[in-house]
C-alpha cells in the first residue's frame, strides 16, 4: 500500500507543476503590460491573449531554458572537485547564483517579448 501512495503522490505533484505552468504562462504576459502601464492591463486579457497562442506560448517558454538546463547538469559535476570544502561550498554557490541570474534575465526576455508579439487585448481598456 505504500506503493500506491507513492504512485499517487507523484500523480498529484505532476498534476499541481501542470497547473502552475499553465498559470505562469496565461500571467506572463500580464507583468511587462503593469510595468509599462498598458490601458488593457488586466489578468482577464492576459488569458485572452495567451489562450489564442497557447502552443506558441508553451513553446516559447520551455524551449529557452533547455540549453540553459542542459548547461546546468553538464557543469554541475565539475563543481563536485571538494565537496565539504569551503572552496566547494563557494564555487556551487556562485555556480547556482549565475545560473538563476540567467534564469530570471532569460524569463524578462521572454516575457516583455512575448507581450509585444501577443499582447493586443493588454493595449486595449478594458470596456
Amino acid at each position: 500500500s505504500g506503493h500506491s501512495f507513492a504512485g499517487s503522490r507523484s500523480t498529484i505533484v505532476t498534476v499541481v507543476r501542470l497547473a502552475v505552468l499553465i498559470v505562469v504562462q496565461h500571467f506572463l504576459v500580464l507583468f511587462p503590460a503593469v510595468a509599462v502601464d498598458a490601458p488593457g492591463a488586466a489578468w482577464q486579457n492576459a488569458i485572452g491573449d495567451t489562450r489564442r497562442h497557447r502552443w506558441f506560448v508553451l513553446a516559447v517558454t520551455i524551449l529557452p531554458f533547455i540549453p540553459v538546463g542542459l548547461l546546468f547538469v553538464a557543469a554541475t559535476p565539475l563543481l563536485r572537485v571538494g565537496p565539504g570544502t569551503l572552496i566547494g561550498l563557494i564555487a556551487g554557490m556562485l555556480w547556482v547564483g549565475a545560473m538563476l541570474l540567467v534564469a530570471v534575465t532569460l524569463g524578462a526576455v521572454i516575457a516583455s517579448r512575448l507581450y509585444q508579439i501577443i499582447g493586443d487585448r493588454l493595449n486595449v481598456p478594458l470596456r
